[in-house]
This record gives structure tokens, sequence and C-alpha cells, in this order.
């Protein structure tokens, strides 16, 4: 049941990942945001009388256009953060095998390591037979030393 523990705590630390991920996409959201509408106000500033109103129009809605992609990016890192911990709870009451699949096919967009732990979590919870066993027999119970 080693397998298990192990792959409880890698799906804790992919956690941590994706919400470290979420968090930098928000703020460079932010960041992205606010230099874009200091720039359209700097540039009203300089602007002539008449073109004013229609500058601070484009400049903002110029600024605030990426808002829906970074926000839709962060918050699919903030729902994949919320399996990821609900897969690792799940993995240590010996159920979650569902789960622990979904967050692995999710985990392989991430290159190199993301492949590495999915076929690891894929092993784990469907072709190691100690481990698929537990998982299969439906028991609600700790997992076993």
């Amino acid at each position: 049941m080693q397998h298990l523990k192990t792959l409880k705590y890698l799906t804790y630390a992919y956690a941590a990942f994706t919400f470290l991920s979420g968090l930098s996409v928000a703020i460079a959201m932010l960041v992205y945001v606010g230099a874009g509408l200091i720039q359209a106000f700097l540039a009203v500033g300089a602007a002539p009388a008449e073109f004013k109103q229609e500058m601070l129009a484009s400049g903002i809605s110029l600024a605030v256009q990426p808002v829906c992609p970074f926000l839709a990016l962060a918050v699919g890192f903030f729902v994949v953060t919320g399996l990821a911990y609900l897969a690792g709870n799940k993995l240590g009451q010996g159920s979650g095998r569902l789960l622990q699949t979904a967050v692995a096919l999710f985990a392989v967009s991430f290159g190199c390591i993301g492949v590495l732990y999915a076929g690891y979590a894929l092993w784990v919870c469907w072709i190691n037979a100690e481990t698929a066993n537990f998982l299969g027999s439906g028991q609600s119970e700790e997992c076993p030393e």
C-alpha cells in the first residue's frame, strides 16, 4: 500500500501546484488590467479635449478585454485544485479511483511532469494488483500501512 500513500502525497503536491498556477494567472490578470487602465488614463490626459471621451472608452475596453480568458484559466486551475485535494482525501480513505483518474487526465496537460504523474496515478489505481484490489473492494477505511 506504499504506492497508494505515495500517490496521495503526489496528488496533494499536484493540488498545491495547480493552486499556485491559478494564483499566478490571477495576479497576472490584475497586473495586466491595472497596467492597461493606467496607460489608458495617461493617454487620455495627453489627448486633445475633443477625443478624451472616445479614448477613455476604447482604452478601458482594451484593458479589460483579457479578463475573460484570464479569469476562465484561473477558475479552471482552482477547480482542478479542489478536485485534486478531494482525490487525495479519497485515496487516504481507500476510494476515489475515478476521481483520481480524472485528475490524472487533467495533469497530462502539464507536460512531461504531468504525464509522469498521470502514468503513475493510473498505474496505482488500475494496474497495480494490490492497490487496484483495495480501491475496487469498496472499503471505506483508512489505507493500511
